[in-house]
């Protein structure tokens, strides 16, 4: 477990990004497998630390696909973790688990 910031210099140093979920097989594969043998929520590239509400894919890419939860995506964190109940927003320092993605 790593914060984003930690998790996304990990990915770096393997030639990858923090994940970028693209359809629902991408968030399938991004989810359970950490849920459901660790219970773990993990980071995924999607953020808003540059401006607050405008969420962005650390890799560039698009954002053509979601999965937010029912939580607040406006209170104030900034890196999001996906669970099976879908996407949530958190503190960019908490540790989780990750999911890093070749380009």
């Amino acid at each position: 477990s790593m914060s984003w910031d930690e998790a996304t210099l990990d990915c770096q140093s393997q030639g990858m990004t923090l994940a970028s979920l693209h359809s629902w097989n991408d968030f399938e594969l991004a989810t359970f497998p950490l849920w459901d043998f660790a219970n773990e929520t993990p980071w995924i590239g999607l953020n808003d630390q540059a401006v607050e509400g405008d969420f962005v894919w650390s890799d560039a890419t698009t954002i053509d696909f979601d999965s937010w939860s029912d939580q607040d995506i406006e209170d104030g964190n900034h890196c999001v973790t996906t669970a099976p109940w879908g996407w949530e927003a958190r503190d960019c320092d908490e540790n989780h688990a990750y999911v890093c993605r070749t380009p």
